[in-house]
């Protein structure tokens, strides 16, 4: 086993909020054996990621500019923190200032809700390349399906950012200048279809049972939906945690989806591999309790991978999160009938859902391929739940997909 350290309530706090968990030990032997679980635990006041996502390298130019990043929180907080990412910038990134408020529509925010950020009690910061930061605390009470928007002024040119390419909502961008503390939006002129820097949001102060983590391709981004209409899967489970749950039983959920992503190898555009990521945008993130990972779809139609190599590669995310404590959820892969389908492709499909449907390195499993497919050809979507393109649910598939989460398993 590995060795279990007593410590002091203040060093217990400190790493649950740097490091996401603080879950005592596991299995040694998880090169052999299946990892253990990790010990269900009480309702915690947080820190807890209440919205995040997963960032990539932008080839988009930003100039002396204000960003204002809309989001949505997936359960309530009485405090706030923001963490801003400078993980593919090739040079320092300086914050001028930076706000955060409640969202009323578009750009314009509620009067009275934004709030200045501060890093050490500072309004100005300066990001290394590669790294994060994280504010202070503000005071916002706020419930789930709020929206919030996030101003960042950043002076200095920039060809390349760390963003999200395909996010649930709008960013907005205003002219050369500082506009951070506008509340009314008339300075953000141009709306752009990505998301710019932010990459979490950490909530404080209100009971929760911790945060989801969905690990995942486009399936799980469903940015491709129309901006604003939050109809993805883990938009919809959200939805159906809110309606169901007290708040002391509500876990937050983290959408780690990049559209495109792969398990094995990485393709451009797409982010680096799931495993490759799984620490930056997994593990570090405050109150991670479980993931669930749905991948592997885009190496089946994209490389030469086996179902032993994608086998493989979820044993190991299983293995690494299990070593942090966490529970580890696996989503069997979804049916794929596009044009690039072969017989020897589905049955590495195959396989590599038999694998996770048998539980040898998982807590759980979601059989989101049994809730989607088409009983009288089990290689293609119900029709109702495909949106066209014979890969990607509807939005009636998405909620399907939702629906197939056993609330249980989330612990």
């Amino acid at each position: 086993m590995f060795a279990s350290k007593k410590e002091s309530p203040s060093r217990v706090g400190r790493r649950a909020f740097l490091g996401g968990v603080g879950v005592a030990a596991v299995g040694a032997q998880l090169a052999t054996s299946r990892p253990a679980a990790a010990v269900a635990t009480p309702p915690t006041h947080g820190p807890v990621t209440i919205w995040g996502t997963s960032p990539d390298a932008l080839p988009y130019p930003i100039a002396d500019q204000t960003v204002r990043v809309t989001v949505r929180a997936t359960i309530g907080a009485r405090r706030l923190r923001v963490r801003l990412s400078n993980a593919f910038g090739t040079a320092p990134l300086p914050v001028g200032s930076a706000y955060l408020g409640r969202r009323s529509a578009g750009a314009a925010l509620v009067s009275g809700t934004n709030k200045a950020l501060t890093f050490g009690g500072s309004t100005a910061i300066t990001v290394p390349p590669g790294a994060e930061v994280i504010s202070d605390p503000v005071p916002l009470l706020i419930g789930p399906g709020d929206d919030l928007a996030i101003s960042v002024y950043t002076p200095g040119r920039f060809e390349q950012v760390t963003g999200h390419l395909r996010p649930k909502d709008f960013s907005f961008l205003s002219p050369p200048g500082d506009a951070a503390a506008d509340e009314s939006g008339t300075a953000f002129r141009t709306p752009v279809e990505h998301w710019f820097w932010v990459d979490a949001v950490i909530g404080e102060g209100e009971p929760s049972a911790g945060t989801i983590v969905a690990l995942g391709d486009s399936i799980t981004d469903s940015g491709s939906l129309p901006r604003g209409g939050y109809q993805g899967w883990c938009d919809f489970l959200a939805e159906r945690i809110a309606a169901t749950l007290p708040p002391p039983r509500r876990p937050a959920i983290l959408n780690a989806g990049i559209s495109g992503n792969r398990l094995i190898t990485e393709r451009p555009g797409a982010g680096v591999t799931a495993q490759a990521r799984l620490d930056r945008d997994v593990l570090s993130h405050a109150g991670v309790r479980t993931v669930i990972v749905l991948e592997g779809i885009n190496d089946i139609y994209g490389s030469a991978a086996t179902s032993a190599d994608l086998i493989a590669a979820h044993r190991q995310i299983a293995y690494r999160a299990a070593a942090r404590g966490l529970r580890v959820i696996a989503g069997t892969v979804l049916p794929s009938h596009r044009g690039a389908y072969t017989e020897q492709r589905e049955r590495v499909r195959t396989e590599l859902n038999a694998y996770l449907r048998s539980g040898a390195d998982h807590d759980g499993v979601i059989d989101f391929d049994a809730a989607l497919r088409d009983p009288e050809d089990p290689t293609s979507l119900l029709p109702e739940y495909d949106s066209g393109d014979r890969t990607h649910p509807s939005p009636a598939g998405y909620r399907a997909m939702a629906d197939a989460v056993e609330l249980r398993l989330l612990g």
